[in-house]
């Protein structure tokens, strides 16, 4: 019984949570861009983070040379062989990485086989 309890309250807890940050999410997306409609709010605020990045002469995320960046940065090897369509990288590294999770961290996903590395934009 304490533990249904507890289990209850956890559950509200996690309501108020997620109600403060829907709340914080529709303060950010109308201070971002007012007057515009939220449909899809974190979709919407992605295309406008992209477009100002793009203005100013920053690269996307899914661009080749930020994928490519990310590998370096990350790896600290320059990949032996790479391919880049349709927005994904296949990079051949000289070793196999240690890790992938810092790329993610780069807004991208990656899956490993050896040394061999595959990007893409994350979701």
């Amino acid at each position: 019984a304490l533990a249904g309890i507890a289990m209850a309250a956890g559950v509200l807890a996690d309501r108020g949570e997620a109600a403060r940050l829907a709340q914080r999410q529709d303060r950010v997306f109308a201070d971002a861009l007012p007057g515009t409609p939220a449909i899809a709010p974190a979709l919407q605020l992605q295309r406008a983070l992209r477009d100002a990045r793009h203005a100013q002469g920053e690269l996307a995320e899914d661009d080749m040379l930020s994928m490519l960046g990310a590998v370096v940065a990350v790896t600290g090897s320059v990949p032996e062989a790479f391919t880049y369509r349709e927005q994904r990288l296949i990079a051949d590294l000289p070793a196999a990485p240690a890790s992938t999770a810092a790329i993610a961290r780069h807004g991208l996903a990656v899956e490993a086989d050896g040394k061999r590395l595959s990007l893409s934009p994350s979701p």
